[in-house]
């Protein structure tokens, strides 16, 4: 019997690409337990990847040493702008992905305090002599390198962030997406918490969408992104909001 059920929850979540624990439960007839107790199971055998309140197919997941060697120029380019509309003093959020960590090289403005939730870029700028760190804490995405959850996601309430910076796995009309709820949580929180807040992405990250929307382009203060993004992406994308490249329209 629970051969079955795990070969039903594989196939479900291979055509739907997520779904969480209480539609599992519906669409199977059992309780909420029962499936939590079936998604550890099938998570520790690698089969699918357990997300806090449901679960994923494996083969939609990038680790972050995977994302790491794609677009590296494009990443290390978008460093410069970043630390242009940071002002001497700002307190400062830096998310989580590779995109972000690549641009850390070029923050030397005068910031007064840096958060982030991204254990890599934390590592970062610790051992490359930022003062003033803090890492939000929570708990730890691994194949992501970050940390989200309930007390991740409260710190921002004790701070008062002046400018964040996001990342998202793509942009598709006005939907910021990414994999997972909690991934998208963290950055919705931030969002709402920050005066101004930047989704950062290279060009590769337009026209294309994720699972989970956790925002939309008329909640932030603008996009970030390379010289490599093409005229028909950024006259969309200029309508939905303020796109900030030295690309020349």
């Amino acid at each position: 019997m629970k051969r079955n059920r795990h070969k039903k929850i594989t196939s479900l979540i291979e055509d739907s690409g997520y779904l969480s624990v209480q539609e599992l439960a519906k669409l199977l007839s059992v309780s909420e337990m029962t499936v939590r107790r079936d998604l550890k199971e099938l998570d520790e055998k690698k089969i699918l990847v357990k997300e806090h309140g449901g679960a994923k197919k494996i083969q939609d997941i990038l680790s972050t040493d995977q994302k790491m060697p794609k677009n590296i120029k494009e990443k290390m380019y978008l460093g410069g702008i970043i630390n242009s509309v940071i002002s001497p003093g700002d307190v400062i959020f830096i998310g989580a992905g590779t995109t972000l960590y690549y641009a850390l090289p070029s923050i030397t403005q005068n910031y007064k305090c840096i958060l982030t939730n991204s254990l890599l870029s934390f590592n970062y700028l610790v051992e490359n002599g930022y003062s003033n760190i803090v890492l939000t804490g929570g708990e730890y995405f691994s194949l992501t390198g970050e940390f989200v959850g309930t007390h991740a996601e409260e710190i921002f309430d004790l701070y008062n962030v002046d400018v964040a910076f996001i990342s998202t796995n793509g942009i598709h009309d006005r939907n910021i997406t990414t994999s997972y709820p909690s991934l998208g949580r963290i950055q919705h929180q931030i969002i709402n918490c920050s005066k101004k807040t930047y989704v950062v992405a290279d060009n590769s990250k337009f026209n294309k969408s994720d699972i989970f929307t956790f925002a939309t382009l008329d909640e932030v203060t603008g996009i970030i992104s390379d010289n490599n993004i093409s005229d028909d992406v950024l006259n969309k994308y200029s309508k939905f909001g303020k796109i900030i490249t030295t690309k020349e329209k």
